[in-house]
């Protein structure tokens, strides 16, 4: 498998496609805690494997290759395969709401208020300038080959 552009390769039907991303929660940039997960499809199916970040990220003062070095300190071997072949393309900020049916039997999972913001000719993680994003393609169009950091809220 490869590192890949996830929407162009959904869209070309490509069979198998893989997404390395650091997700954390929360919005202190400081001490950014979470894991890297990396989504894998194959066909119809997929599965996401994750490994816990042990401590913290400096996400304010740091730079991407510092940030990238730390992942790989703290990460497994496949890990730190997948970091030594990939580069920061996109920090995701969204808001999250969670909803269940009353009898527990369905689950809604509500997204909104997507700020996106390039990492590709930054030195350091660029929280200044947005994307655009254009509400009728799929959020994936801004992915680019790469590691993609999320950052969700409650």
């Amino acid at each position: 498998g490869r590192l890949s552009d996830s929407f162009n390769d959904h869209l070309s039907g490509a069979y198998e496609r893989r997404k390395l991303r650091f997700r954390w929660y929360g919005e202190n940039l400081t001490c950014a805690r979470g894991a890297l997960e990396l989504k894998v499809k194959a066909g119809g199916s997929g599965h996401k494997v994750i490994w816990p970040v042990d401590g913290s990220l400096d996400l304010a003062s740091s730079d991407w290759s510092g940030i990238m070095r730390t992942l790989a300190t703290r990460a497994d071997a496949a890990f730190r395969e997948l970091l030594g072949v990939s580069r920061p393309t996109l920090i995701n900020h969204y808001r999250r709401e969670y909803y269940v049916s009353a009898d527990g039997q369905t689950r809604l999972t509500l997204d909104y208020a997507p700020a996106a913001y390039d990492q590709r000719l930054s030195c350091h993680p660029n929280l200044c300038f947005r994307m655009l994003i254009h509400h009728g393609l799929h959020r994936g169009a801004v992915n680019r080959p790469g590691l993609l950091f999320y950052r969700g809220e409650l």
